[in-house]
């Protein structure tokens, strides 16, 4: 590839959360969730544009306030409305949206904006690997999963715990880089640390996520 390859940030941003209700704007340290996403990651090298695909106003707005584009997302083409449309039919219609308002790109960054903690850094690192690489279609955030891990009776909702021989696992991250137009299928994934590798998914990891926030900015405790 002779000239520098075009990226766009795509963060797929539901308006009423599966987990915490509104947790895409949910204040943590005075600011809004999805805009600790788009101000780290809109730091990037790699990235040339923001997009924030949501069904909500109130997200749409966090994300203008950031230099984000909203696009709009359909009530229908969200997890908890859905049923009316493939995948497939999913990433045409947000394809379409992003190449009207950015022109066509090289690179499709996918994030989802649970991950308060991903670094910039980290994301122009894996952008370098795929691009030097011409068989690599995709690349992936894997985050290691640390024991204790128990599994969970869906019946009792009992946990069992797993032994250590099992462990030495990675969890797969809502956070690829997707290369466009060359049809490359080959896939490889970039560990990162536990930390950027947190799922902001439900209350109990407001303070924790927080504390971190704080930890990284140089205002809480080392």
């Amino acid at each position: 590839m002779s000239h520098k390859p075009r990226s766009i940030l795509v963060i797929a941003a539901r308006g009423r959360g599966s987990s915490l209700r509104d947790k895409n704007i949910y204040p943590l340290n005075g600011k809004p969730l999805l805009a600790h996403v788009i101000d780290e990651l809109g730091r990037a090298g790699c990235v040339d544009g923001v997009a924030v695909w949501t069904d909500a106003e109130s997200v749409a707005a966090v994300a203008r306030a950031c230099g984000a584009m909203a696009l709009p997302r359909p009530r229908e083409m969200v997890h908890y409305q859905s049923g009316f449309y493939r995948l497939d039919e999913w990433q045409t219609f947000l394809t379409n949206q992003v190449d009207s308002r950015f022109g066509q790109a090289d690179y499709w960054i996918s994030v989802n904006c649970n991950y308060a903690l991903f670094r910039a850094a980290t994301l122009d690192a894996m952008m370098a690997r795929i691009v030097a690489t011409p068989s690599l279609g995709m690349i992936y955030a894997v985050s290691p999963v640390r024991p204790p891990i128990y599994l969970e009776n869906h019946i009792s909702r009992t946990i069992m715990p797993l032994f250590p021989s099992l462990c030495g696992m990675v969890r797969r991250m809502g956070v690829s880089i997707t290369e466009i137009h060359t049809g490359a299928t080959a896939r490889a994934h970039h560990r990162v640390d536990w930390e950027e590798g947190l799922d902001f998914q439900h209350e109990d990891d407001i303070p924790f996520v927080q504390y971190l926030l704080r930890k990284r900015a140089g205002t809480g405790p080392a």
